[in-house]
């Protein structure tokens, strides 16, 4: 029988040494990535905006793994925010993907992607009763239903980007860098999504969430490796015309 007792959270003791060694991978990628959107300025303005959220949230996801102990990781608060703050560094990447795919100023496009933001939203608001529903005892299957239910939403939400994609024909009108970007991002989200589906199911989440190393192979590094390459294939490189680019950085897509 699985022992249920400590969900929903982890039982092993944070590896600070590692959480560090992230961290500082993700600052420096922070910081590659202000340097080159001032140069920019901060055009286009939502996937500068969503890249930094992602970059901010994740090293304060890593700084707080690195500085608690192993009874600050049973705390309630502590758990709500490390979640909430991982969450939205993840979310944001995914964002910023549709963002490129739908970039052009038409009603179609404009009403596809606030509908797939719409989706995103209310796949997380159903983990909002899973982490309620967590911490009592009699209800624990219930909220595995809660958040099986996020994570399937949140993976049909990424297979449906390549459809997306596709219907689009955006990239047909793309740079090689930004193609190269869109699925190193995406296919790291889908990893991630993937994961914590199985993670979802009862018997696999206690035998994972007993271990740090699932958690940084498979959440972590993913996110880590798309945050590296938005920085590295900045929309200054893989976005805009650098072969016209002049003092006056003008965009021809709709951000």
């Amino acid at each position: 029988m699985v022992d249920f007792s400590n969900y929903p959270f982890p039982t092993y003791i944070p590896n600070r040494l590692i959480a560090g060694l992230f961290s500082s991978f993700v600052f420096l990628s922070f910081i590659f990535w202000c340097i080159q959107s001032i140069q920019t300025r901060c055009q286009p303005v939502r996937l500068v905006i969503l890249l930094f959220v992602s970059h901010v949230t994740i090293f304060t996801e890593l700084m707080i793994r690195a500085t608690i102990n192993r009874t600050e990781i049973q705390s309630k608060l502590i758990y709500i925010i490390m979640t909430a703050l991982y969450t939205i560094g993840q979310r944001s990447i995914i964002v910023a993907n549709f963002t490129c795919v739908l970039q052009h100023p038409i009603a179609k496009f404009r009403c596809c992607f606030r509908i797939i933001s719409a989706c995103i939203f209310f796949s997380d608001i159903f983990m909002i009763p899973a982490g309620l529903l967590a911490v009592q005892s009699n209800k624990i299957h219930l909220s595995f239903i809660f958040r099986q239910l996020s994570t399937s939403m949140i993976c049909l939400i990424l297979l449906v980007f390549y459809v997306v994609w596709l219907w689009t024909k955006t990239i047909y009108n793309m740079s090689f860098e930004l193609i190269v970007l869109l699925i190193i991002s995406s296919l790291n989200c889908l990893i991630i999504a993937l994961f914590l589906l199985i993670m979802s199911i009862p018997k696999y989440y206690i035998v994972i969430n007993d271990d740090e190393e699932w958690f940084y192979f498979f959440q972590l590094l993913p996110i880590v490796l798309s945050l590296i390459a938005w920085s590295m294939l900045h929309p200054k490189r893989s976005l805009f015309d650098t072969a016209n680019q002049s003092d006056e950085i003008t965009v021809s897509y709709s951000f």
